[in-house]
């Protein structure tokens, strides 16, 4: 039953993600004062977002525990994000790879052999493939 509502509640509109989640300090410095950014993501579901006091990390709060991020990633990740089931949709996945080929193309003149790279957000990981 758990199952089944958290399914149907990544169908339904502005409806809080299915994580209850805990507060904890920032990841960066362990700081516990934060101020808050923003109370809904880009879709306006219900998401906190804080920057820490002390240094300014911003993150998500509070945080899916461990197992809330599994289930979510297993069963909703992909609606919210690309409105697709286990796999992303082909129109995304090209789409995808041509904006990587574009990135790598811009930032080639700076990457040398054996260059390392930090994708921040790398979503279905196209960018890093091409890398």
């Amino acid at each position: 039953m758990r199952r089944l509502l958290t399914t149907i509640a990544h169908f339904a509109p502005l409806v809080p993600y299915p994580y209850q989640g805990e507060t904890v300090a920032c990841d960066l410095c362990g700081g516990h004062e934060r101020v808050t950014v923003c109370g809904t993501d880009r879709r306006l579901t219900p998401l906190r977002t804080v920057a820490c006091r002390s240094c300014g990390l911003v993150r998500t709060d509070p945080m899916p525990r461990e197992d809330e991020l599994k289930e979510y990633y297993a069963r909703g990740y992909r609606f919210d994000y690309q409105f697709a089931g286990r796999r992303p949709p082909r129109f995304h996945r090209v789409r995808a790879q041509r904006e990587a080929a574009a990135r790598l193309a811009s930032l080639a003149p700076v990457l040398w052999p054996g260059a390392r790279v930090l994708d921040f957000g790398s979503g279905s990981g196209e960018f890093l493939a091409a890398a």
